[in-house]
């Protein structure tokens, strides 16, 4: 924590947190090339909390293994907000990452612009701030009778039961096409589904960067999530990986949440109102008279 540490050294922790462990506590990052090199401002992203947005439950059904949400009455949908999932399941894995995203609101930035003239001018900047809903993760359990296995649907059955509580989920990514059948039925409901990957491109990573950075990242804290973050590795190819004994499922899903959210757009209402769904109301008109023949019992429905 800050207050452990020496008031001299408090400036090197903020700049560079992995080299001052380093240096002077003989603690060197868990990633050989760390890609998040400031992990004080990363730990700034998250928040504790008491419990998680999401909890998943499995329970055995027959031959085979189902789940159910628990979620905490405090995780309501916000009028307004528009909401992107991704799902990073890769089915052959132990766990599958799972997170969703939205837009807060917009802030004005102040940014120093270098001109080529060596001119500095400062330049202002609509930026998004960006809430994660949750990140979770499916597991395997090769040891249950039967041998639990993550099923693709699992996340897509969340998705429906997050739009049936009033979230509005515009866009549901996913890390692969093996996803194509999920894929197919969150686009018949009007959610928009495409492949995004970070083994195919480091943007999504970058943004996250960047929005960690600017301290424009609202997120509850998971050890596991921060622990995947700051063991995150550049590889001297260029491509932004895991250690060798690590894992980046949960990494993997907030970063491609975020840059969903961030590509979408919206913001919350400023009142903070939440959204849900009504029940239908009915309204009875004035009696009319009826043709001779006919009476308002006729017209009733059927009583079963």
């Amino acid at each position: 924590t800050d207050e452990l540490v020496p008031e001299i050294y408090v400036e090197d922790y903020k700049e560079d947190a992995a080299m001052a462990k380093a240096k002077y506590e003989c603690k060197p990052s868990k990633a050989s090339n760390p890609f998040f090199r400031n992990e004080f401002l990363v730990r700034s992203s998250f928040t504790e909390t008491p419990r998680q947005p999401v909890e998943v439950n499995y329970y055995r059904t027959g031959d085979s293994w189902e789940v159910s949400y628990d979620f905490d009455p405090d995780f309501k949908p916000i009028k307004g907000a528009q909401y992107c999932m991704h799902g990073d399941l890769a089915v052959t894995g132990d766990r599958a990452g799972i997170a969703m995203a939205h837009v807060v609101r917009k802030e004005e930035f102040e940014n120093q612009v270098t001109l080529e003239n060596g001119e500095v001018i400062s330049v202002r900047e609509m930026r998004p701030i960006v809430k994660v809903d949750f990140v979770m993760s499916f597991a395997s359990n090769k040891g249950a009778t039967p041998p639990m296995e993550i099923q693709i649907r699992w996340a897509r059955e969340l998705a429906f039961e997050l739009k049936r509580r009033g979230f509005r989920i515009k866009r549901f990514t996913f890390d692969g096409f093996e996803s194509r059948d999920s894929m197919q039925q969150l686009q018949k409901v009007g959610i928009e589904s495409k492949k995004v990957s970070t083994d195919r491109s480091n943007e999504p990573w970058r943004n996250l960067m960047d929005v960690m950075y600017d301290g424009r990242l609202l997120a509850k804290y998971r050890e596991l999530l921060v622990n995947e973050l700051l063991g995150l590795t550049v590889l001297p190819n260029g491509k932004i990986d895991h250690p060798r004994m690590g894992s980046k499922d949960e990494a993997d899903a907030m970063a491609c949440a975020v840059f969903g959210a961030v590509e979408q757009g919206g913001r919350e209402n400023e009142a903070g109102e939440e959204a849900f769904y009504q029940k239908a109301e009915f309204f009875m008109g004035e009696r009319v008279e009826l043709p001779l023949g006919m009476s308002h019992n006729m017209m009733l429905p059927e009583q079963f």
